[in-house]
């Protein structure tokens, strides 16, 4: 039987998190998904997770809940457990979507004919934490490099 992963993940646009704004609720992140046509670069993430452990592991085409095609990178990372998790889980998730549009060509048809490793993958993504803020939470910010 699989562990779920319960990730204590809000998306936000990366504006609101530069503003230091509170996490979002369902309702905010349903008008900061409507505002960025349904793809979200950023997440939010506990502060006291461990950065350095960030790690991709991987990207598919996706229907987002908007019914847009996308793409959806999947990182994993390690963070302090939730109280509720009687397992004492470390080990987080967060994904984030691009539009088609936003990858590079040439990533687009590699990912459609399977002709890309893992490592490759990942060297068409950057990952660049905001800078440390007293807040509870450290934004995530997910950029397309295009080759």
């Amino acid at each position: 039987m699989h562990k779920l992963f319960f990730v204590p993940v809000i998306h936000i646009c990366f504006a609101l998190a530069a503003m230091g704004a509170a996490p979002a609720t369902e309702d905010t992140t349903a008008a900061v998904r409507k505002a960025t046509n349904g793809y979200t670069h950023t997440v939010t993430i506990p502060a006291d997770s461990d950065l350095s452990s960030i790690k991709f592991e991987g990207v598919r085409k996706v229907k987002t809940e908007e019914r847009l095609t996308a793409y959806r990178v999947a990182y994993s990372y390690q963070g302090q457990p939730l109280a509720s998790d009687e397992f004492g889980d470390r080990n987080f998730r967060f994904t984030v979507d691009f539009a088609p549009g936003e990858l590079s060509p040439a990533l687009r048809e590699a990912l459609a004919e399977r002709k890309i490793g893992k490592a490759a993958e990942a060297a068409y993504f950057q990952v660049a934490p905001s800078p440390a803020s007293p807040s509870a939470y450290v934004a995530i910010t997910v950029n397309a490099v295009q080759k």
